[in-house]
């Protein structure tokens, strides 16, 4: 019996975790966050005073940075960007920890970060030289 209670309290323990999660995200973060939910919550001490990402930031910053680039289509690209711009904007992340993000962690993505990060005001230093 103590067993079964055990059992039916980390159940529980744990159903609540992914019930406060879901709220979060769905309550604080735009569609274009669709799938990125678990990168923004788990980077934002790195990306908002934070120094560098930890390990886990840069796991799971990997596989959003790969979902964003694996939509032929271009969009997980431009939901991602939008992202990007929600959480500067309203969650006072740092635009220059997230432009940095790839590097520090040593993911390599196909598009310019700086751009999609500060789209459509873009300072000049960041402009890919041509």
């Amino acid at each position: 019996m103590e067993g079964k209670l055990f059992f039916i309290l980390i159940m529980f323990v744990m159903a609540h975790g992914l019930l406060a999660i879901t709220v979060h995200a769905s309550s604080q973060l735009p569609a274009a966050c669709d799938g990125y939910e678990l990168m923004i919550d788990t980077c934002k001490p790195d990306l908002t005073v934070g120094f560098d990402p930890t390990t886990d930031c840069c796991f799971v910053s990997y596989y959003a940075l790969n979902l964003a680039m694996s939509d032929k289509t271009g969009k997980g690209i431009i939901n991602l960007c939008d992202c990007f711009q929600f959480t500067t904007k309203s969650l006072k992340y740092d635009p220059y920890k997230i432009i940095g993000l790839p590097d520090k962690c040593r993911i390599k993505i196909s598009f310019p970060i700086s751009m999609c990060v500060f789209w459509p005001t873009v300072p000049p230093t960041l402009v890919p030289k041509q």
